[in-house]
């Protein structure tokens, strides 16, 4: 009764910021029955706790009423008694860490100590999607002053008043805190997050050797959307192959970048899938071995494509590697063979060797030795990429022009505009739709509606789904008489990943959390998708209402690699798939009434 009394105070709030408040105060009055509410809803109560909502709660973080820090933050004034402040806190058992310096909160900039809020609600998600018990969570945010001068000249601000710290004053604080955290919880997970471009590649490479640790920026971003890629690339792939067997006209191959001229079949059907296709895509597979297989062979298909990427921060070049690693850990060409798939548009275009002026670090890999041009249009006729990706925060930057290119070029063009948060996407579902007559195949960084196409033929039932497989949208209609079909954008939620990945780590005593962890949690979760309903329904993910046994199966697979790979500890009895996920389902923390697995 507690849980549907607050579910129905919830829906009756209007403003998202006030049912963030609500869910804040409900966590400090009532907590199990916001654990039953978190738990037993969390595809409706997670905009609420993260993105989009949480950016606003950052910016006004020090001026929100009633608003109870749950984390602890550790300021340049504690220079020299870190050690001292971790031993202070009120739970000693702390397992997992989410640390940001407020620098680059989401596209929202520098804001300062209100960085806080992203710490607190990353944290939650551990429980939320991998079932990690809250008490052994911390949530911690470094002041080290900020830029922001809005921030600096509020009297109601609440962080340190100063510039922020740089070099080797920064360097030593969070030497010191690297020092004090293997001194205090030698086996805790950290998870950097939102530190600015200055500081997260470097940060990340100095203490992964040293730390369990990983930055979801760079890392969690990169394996969400090579998960989509792979979902994506196996579903256009096995409907361009079915339609070039069954001699269909304008069925080349996806990965071809071969031109689809106006009026010519794609073999679909106003974007959705033709009725002789639609029984030869593959179903998503149910266990992790299998969905791990499933991954993998997409993976191979991957080097048939070629990737452009608007934008060059952590983020983009972040997702880059991982493909290009993935590539070559599949094909077995050179890693710089595979980043020959990866190009990357910056403020100044297309990012190649010829190009002058001093490159950063982190785009070398990525400058290729082709002709330079400043526009995102010109790039797409150039390069004729089968994949579109946005990581810039510069809203509208996939123009109609941009994006009917995109659909020229391919009869299933991939787009995804993955900048957060809404406000600051590449473009926006319903305009991707538009634009290519509903063919595209889309995921987003932020929610976006779903949209209702009409169907010009009756759509046949779909390939079968193994027991335990979610495949995301149940609203479209499969009878055979339907005139419409309803098509929910995919969101790119690096809480499919992250909490998995972490909790994993957790479980197995990881030393480091290596590059190839990734691959197998994009690869576990890609292989879950049932190829009908990604062209069909747009749901290149599970559902998000089925997170936790999504992460169950993620989990499973990763605690088996890292234990066979030398990196954790293999506990008894977990020596089969099966094992694992006994043994991960039964470490689900969960309240009376709510989703315990």
């Amino acid at each position: 009764a507690g849980e549907e009394q607050a579910l129905s105070q919830l829906k009756s709030i209007d403003k998202p910021i006030e049912k963030y408040l609500f869910l804040r105060r409900l966590l400090e009055t009532r907590p199990d029955e916001y654990y039953r509410l978190l738990l037993g809803n969390t595809e409706l109560v997670l905009p609420f706790i993260y993105t989009p909502t949480v950016g606003e709660a950052c910016e006004r973080y020090h001026e929100l009423p009633g608003l109870i820090t749950r984390g602890l933050y550790l300021t340049l004034e504690d220079k020299g008694h870190i050690l001292d402040k971790l031993k202070a806190w009120p739970q000693q058992n702390v397992r997992v860490i989410v640390v940001t310096d407020g620098e680059r909160i989401l596209g929202l900039g520098d804001l300062g100590a209100g960085g806080m809020g992203i710490s607190e609600g990353k944290i939650t998600l551990y429980t939320a999607a991998a079932g990690v018990d809250p008490s052994v969570c911390l949530p911690l945010c470094l002041d080290v002053g900020t830029n922001n001068e809005k921030l600096l000249a509020d009297p109601g601000y609440k962080g340190l008043r100063r510039r922020r710290a740089r070099g080797a004053e920064y360097d030593a604080f969070v030497g010191e805190l690297a020092a004090a955290l293997t001194a205090w919880r030698p086996h805790v997970l950290l998870q950097w997050e939102d530190f600015g471009n200055t500081n997260a590649f470097r940060l990340l490479e100095r203490y992964r050797p040293v730390l369990c640790s990983f930055n979801d920026d760079i890392q969690g971003t990169a394996a969400i959307t090579l998960a989509a890629l792979l979902a994506a690339v196996r579903a256009v792939d096995a409907e361009a192959a079915t339609l070039a067997s069954k001699g269909a006209n304008g069925a080349a191959r996806a990965g071809s970048g071969a031109l689809i001229t106006p009026g010519a079949s794609t073999g679909s059907e106003a974007g959705g899938v033709a009725p002789a296709v639609a029984q030869q895509l593959p179903a998503g597979r149910a266990s992790p071995e299998a969905a791990s297989a499933s991954g993998r062979e997409a993976s191979g298909e991957l080097g048939h494509h070629r990737v452009l990427f608007f934008g060059a921060g952590e983020a983009g070049t972040g997702i880059g590697e991982l493909i290009a690693y993935c590539i070559h850990r599949r094909t077995r060409c050179s890693l710089q063979e595979a980043r020959g798939h990866c190009f990357f548009m910056d403020s100044r275009g297309l990012v190649c060797r010829g190009r002058p002026g001093k490159l950063e670090h982190h785009k070398e890999p990525f400058a290729h030795d082709v002709p330079h041009v400043k526009t995102l249009l010109e790039a797409v006729r150039a390069l004729r990429p089968t994949v579109l990706i946005g990581v810039s925060t510069m809203a509208g930057a996939f123009s109609e022009e941009v994006v009917r290119e995109m659909g020229r070029l391919n009869a299933r063009p991939i787009i995804f505009p993955l900048s957060n948060p809404t406000s600051k996407s590449e473009c926006t579902f319903e305009q991707a739709m538009r634009w290519t007559e509903g063919r595209v195949v889309f995921a987003s960084g932020s929610p976006f509606d779903p949209i209702t196409m009409p169907r010009s033929s009756p759509s046949p039932a779909p390939s079968p789904i193994p027991p335990g497989t979610s495949t995301g949208s149940t609203t479209s209609s499969h009878g055979g008489s339907s005139s419409s079909r309803t098509v929910r954008p995919a969101q790119a939620n690096n809480a499919y990943i992250f909490p998995a990945l972490g909790y994993a780590a957790v479980l197995t005593q990881c030393k480091s959390i290596s590059d190839e962890c990734f691959l197998v949690a994009a690869e576990t979760l890609a292989g879950m998708a049932n190829s009908y309903k990604v062209l069909e329904e747009g749901a290149l993910f599970p559902a998000f209402s089925q997170i936790r046994d999504v992460s169950a199966r993620v989990m499973a697979a990763l605690c088996e690699h890292m234990c066979a790979s030398g990196l954790g500890i293999r506990p008894r009895g977990c020596d089969s798939p099966d094992s694992w996920l006994h043994h991960v389902r039964a470490r689900m923390w969960g309240v009376p009434g709510a989703g315990r697995m």
